[in-house]
């Protein structure tokens, strides 16, 4: 009697995995569990996830030969996300889930293209549990995707009345000799710089301490003359009419991985190449 209840109970549960499965349509995520697919344009396959309201869940999509977009549908069907990123066919599409409410979330993978052809692609759990509370667990939230050694991050430090109150790196600084990023890592800012720049010259201007269409001479008087005047505005514009640096200095005999300091040297302040800087120089348009 018992081992016929025992069958009759198997049976069951296996039944009603089974029609929960085809009325779905869709394979249950589990934590650490990658999943492997094929898929190619016009496709879509479905995934189950049960999540509690106010935890944090983060689901990988790892593109290999195909891009995708990820779709977040709610236990309603509503839809509270739509991710695809720039990493083409190749590379991780980032989904996190914050839910509002409790129940079976179904995250849909599809091809971004109608007539893409057939490519694979992995999805995998990679978190689930309760949402931080501190500022620090927050952060560490917001930067789930850079924090581990594979991957490029970032040095980030949250100010409050001037002083750092959480400082934190993530990701590698090089992935050859295995150096993780830290609070004190030193980053080549370059041309993210310019946006701040330009902010903050424009932030001035309303101030009424400068004008955009200001000759640079004014504020830079060491500023060579070049017979045409540049502005303020020519330069946020990227519109003075001089020539890129790396260019100028590809001229001069530099190499691109050539160290590069704020000290003069006798190399790049020598007449001769200051010379041949100065003949491939031209002037802004009026």
């Amino acid at each position: 009697m018992k081992r016929s209840f025992l069958v009759l109970l198997t049976s069951v549960i296996l039944v009603g995995f089974v029609s929960a499965r085809a009325q779905t349509g869709a394979d249950s995520l589990l934590k650490g569990k990658s999943i492997e697919k094929e898929l190619k344009g016009g496709e879509s396959h479905s995934y189950s996830l049960a999540v509690d309201k106010g935890e944090f869940v983060y689901v990988e999509v790892d593109q290999r030969g195909i891009d995708v977009v990820v779709r977040v549908y709610d236990p309603t069907g509503k839809k509270t996300d739509e991710v695809d990123s720039p990493n083409g066919e190749r590379g991780p599409e980032p989904v996190v889930i914050t839910p509002d409410i409790k129940g079976v979330y179904r995250i849909e993978v599809g091809a971004l293209e109608p007539t893409a052809k057939p490519g694979r692609y992995a999805i995998e759990l990679k978190m689930q549990h309760p949402s931080a509370t501190t500022l620090a667990g927050k952060v560490d939230q917001l930067f789930v995707l850079w924090d581990r050694k594979d991957s490029p991050g970032a040095a980030v430090a949250v100010t409050k009345d001037g002083n750092i109150v959480h400082a934190r790196g993530y990701g590698s600084a090089n992935l050859e000799y295995d150096v993780p990023i830290t609070p004190s890592t030193i980053f080549h800012v370059a041309s993210v710089s310019k946006q701040f720049t330009a902010f903050a010259i424009t932030l001035l201007a309303h101030q009424g301490k400068l004008s955009l269409d200001d000759d640079i001479r004014k504020h830079l008087p060491e500023m060579h003359e070049f017979g045409t005047p540049i502005t303020l505005r020519h330069l946020i514009h990227h519109t003075s009419g001089l020539r890129d640096q790396w260019e100028s200095l590809a001229m001069a005999g530099w190499r691109l991985d050539d160290v590069i300091t704020k000290q003069p040297n006798k190399r790049c302040m020598s007449r001769t190449s200051l010379t041949r800087l100065e003949r491939f120089r031209r002037p802004a348009n009026p």
